[in-house]
């Protein structure tokens, strides 16, 4: 399996983005040390769907950690009594299925070493505006989605009878998103908004009804950002990335 972990630039929060619901709810522990931003970030985090517990420091999270299931830890790298990639190997021996992110405000190169070393599956500026946490936390959702949507791949299998017309489904579908994410890509070398938006909303529609999951997800992720800052070329090609993926796994679970 691919390493999936990864640190991103800081870029401008699309408030648009910042808005949109979660795709579903989310257990999240918030360790930080300031305690108004930890609340900011409750607050924020809570109207998008998510059930927040925040820590303000790393003796306090560990704490907490017997007997609960979160399914993502967002974590500061300076705490009042331990260092963020201290906890997080602490951290992670109590939840190991956990997702952790950590917020750093060094983003040398050896500091981000040092916190995927740790653990972190992905490394993030620290937002400014706690509303930016949202932004952080839906991007990281998509990431942890299944590939398919194996209930709507039953249903399909169930309705499209045979191999053949199955094969013919799955022809389409790849022939379709390659010509619109050529589409999308070409919008975006040009910095044309409005023609990428239109693609990468038809290739939404697209993934869902095949029922690629995460691939949907991803490029909701996208989508919603179009009239903010453009993908960078990371993002860009993580989800061509997993389009492919998906592909590959259509054609083996519909032959």
């Amino acid at each position: 399996m691919a390493d999936s972990r990864h640190a991103c630039p800081a870029s401008t929060v699309n408030e648009r983005e910042a808005r949109m619901p979660l795709p579903c709810t989310i257990d999240v522990l918030l360790v930080s040390g300031n305690r108004t931003y930890a609340n900011a970030a409750r607050l924020a985090l809570g109207a998008q769907g998510c059930r927040v517990t925040t820590a303000l420091d790393g003796a306090s999270a560990l704490a907490m950690m017997p007997g609960a299931r979160f399914a993502l830890l967002l974590v500061d790298e300076r705490l009042p009594d331990i260092e963020g990639p201290q906890l997080l190997a602490r951290l992670l021996a109590q939840a190991q299925d956990a997702h952790v992110i950590m917020l750093m405000t060094e983003t040398s190169a050896a500091a981000v070493a040092r916190a995927l070393d740790a653990g972190a599956r992905a490394v993030y500026p620290r937002p400014a505006a706690a509303s930016g946490l949202a932004v952080i936390v839906r991007r990281e959702a998509s990431l942890d989605s299944p590939l398919l949507d194996a209930a709507l791949i039953d249903e399909l299998r169930v309705a499209i009878a045979g191999p053949d017309a199955r094969g013919a489904l799955l022809t389409r579908f790849a022939g379709e998103t390659q010509a619109l994410w050529s589409a999308a890509h070409e919008a975006l070398v040009a910095g044309q908004t409005q023609v990428l938006a239109t693609a990468l909303h038809r290739l939404r529609g697209a993934t869902a009804g095949i029922g690629a999951l995460a691939c949907e997800r991803r490029l909701a992720s996208l989508a919603i950002r179009v009239d903010g800052p453009l993908p960078d070329r990371a993002e860009w090609e993580a989800c061509r990335a997993l389009l492919e993926q998906s592909v590959e796994a259509l054609r083996r679970v519909l032959a």
